[in-house]
Formats: structure tokens, C-alpha cells, sequence
């Protein structure tokens, strides 16, 4: 038979079988490569994520602090007096003196700290990791796909 080895000790005969399965050398190195190719892909997915998320958050930080710049230039501008408004009003935009219906007075004591703005801070919702990013990923393939 082949691959059979046979040995004596004493009167005695032993057949040994070499059944050896060997995996052939090219199957593993593809399965290597393959495995490389795995944890680059990840790698390189959670290495773009977190620079998302760092530019997502910069560009949050940039939209407030520019309202906030806006904000503080408005505080610092000259005041007007009552006829140097009324004449803005008249002349450039065409307004007339407001009825008393319209007028609305708001009090606020100066030490409250209360600074009358319009600014509402923007929020976005910045994933929390690298798995939520992986699952955000995959929901987006399945929306492309099936929706």
C-alpha cells in the first residue's frame, strides 16, 4: 500500500498509515491576504469614521462661534439715538412710526445677565464609536438597496 510504513518489534508487525491532509500553500496565503485585506479594510474604515466625526464636530464648533462673533459685533456696535433709528427707518427702508399696537416693551434688569439675541446653538447628534459607525454604514447600504 502506499504511504504505509511498516515497523517490527519482536514478533510483532506494526503498519502505520500516513493519512496526512495537507492544505495546500497556496490556500494559505490566500487565506492570509484575505486576512490582511480584512483588517485594512476595518482599519481604514475606522480611521475615516473618527476623522469624520472630528470634522463634523469642527464644523459645529465653527457654525456657533460664528454666531456668537456675529453676536458680540452686534453688542459692540455704536448705539443709535431714537433719531438717528427713526431717520434709518424713514429714509432707507421706507417705515413709518409704529402705532401703539405694535410696540412691545420687555423688561429686563441689566444684572440678570440676560443677552437679548436671536442665537440658537446648533446641535448634530456625533456617533459614539467605531461599532455605531459600522452599524450607520450597513443601515445605509440597506436603505440604497431596499428602500
Amino acid at each position: 500500500m502506499p504511504n504505509t510504513t511498516v515497523r517490527k518489534k519482536g514478533n510483532v508487525y506494526y503498519l502505520f498509515y500516513s493519512t496526512k491532509r495537507q492544505i495546500p500553500w497556496r490556500v494559505i496565503i490566500a487565506m492570509i491576504v484575505v486576512f490582511i485585506g480584512a483588517i485594512g479594510s476595518a482599519y481604514s474604515y475606522a480611521q475615516i469614521h473618527n476623522i469624520q466625526q472630528e470634522i463634523e464636530t469642527s464644523r459645529q464648533d465653527l457654525i456657533n462661534q460664528t454666531t456668537a462673533n456675529r453676536n458680540m459685533e452686534a453688542q459692540i456696535t455704536r448705539s443709535y439715538t431714537r433719531e438717528e433709528i427713526e431717520y434709518h427707518a424713514s429714509v432707507r427702508l421706507g417705515m413709518g412710526p409704529p402705532d401703539p399696537s405694535q410696540i412691545i416693551y420687555f423688561y429686563v434688569p441689566h444684572h440678570s445677565g440676560v443677552i437679548m439675541s436671536t442665537y440658537a446653538p446648533q446641535t448634530i447628534a456625533v456617533e459614539t464609536g467605531f461599532w455605531q459607525g459600522i452599524v450607520d454604514f450597513f443601515s445605509g447600504i440597506r436603505q440604497r438597496l431596499f428602500d
